[in-house]
């Protein structure tokens, strides 16, 4: 059971987590939801049994979607994301966001990744969302769109124009320091 589970997990863990990401107001809150569904999932395994789930990624989906609801029912959707984040989220960001941005990792300091969070945090929840599905959850622009409901042109624009608004403000700042 525990190495199908495993299995399981290191299939799904990622896709799920753009999923939740997608509607979930921060990154916390879709982890949060996540550890929730996965502990959904592991009660199930244990009563069913691995022969009982039949798709274990369907099972999962409809599991994160009770969670949701149940998210939704306690809190009342939020309109604002904290874009607060661990210093290996912000490492991450921070090389990952370097090569987009056009500038070398070193270049992108501490000091910069919290200008850039700082600068996204003033972005309306959709920009934050590609941000964090493309950038956190390392997910294909096609996928970021098809998550949020939007065409790909729509999350390009939204992706590029703000990178070059990052380039502009937060980048050549640190670059005259």
């Amino acid at each position: 059971m525990e190495a199908y589970f495993k299995r399981v997990y290191g299939e799904t863990k990622r896709d799920l987590w753009a999923y939740l990401r997608a509607r979930t107001p921060s990154p916390q809150d879709a982890e949060d939801l996540l550890q929730e569904t996965y502990l959904s999932f592991v009660r199930t395994l244990k009563s069913r049994g691995a022969e009982g789930i039949e798709n274990p990624s369907a099972l999962l989906t409809d599991i994160a979607n009770k969670r949701l609801a149940d998210f939704y029912k306690k809190r009342g959707k939020l309109s604002t994301v904290s874009l607060d984040a661990s210093a290996g989220e912000d490492a991450a960001f921070g090389e990952t966001l370097s090569s987009d941005l056009g500038v070398e990792p070193e270049v992108l300091a501490a000091e910069a990744v919290e200008e850039v969070r700082r600068r996204l945090s003033q972005k309306d929840e959709t920009t934050r969302k590609i941000f964090d599905l493309h950038f956190l959850a390392d997910q294909p622009l096609e996928r970021v769109a098809e998550l949020l409901g939007v065409k790909v042109s729509f999350v390009k624009n939204r992706l590029y124009r703000t990178l070059g608004e990052l380039r502009e403000t937060c980048i050549e700042g640190v670059r005259k320091k």
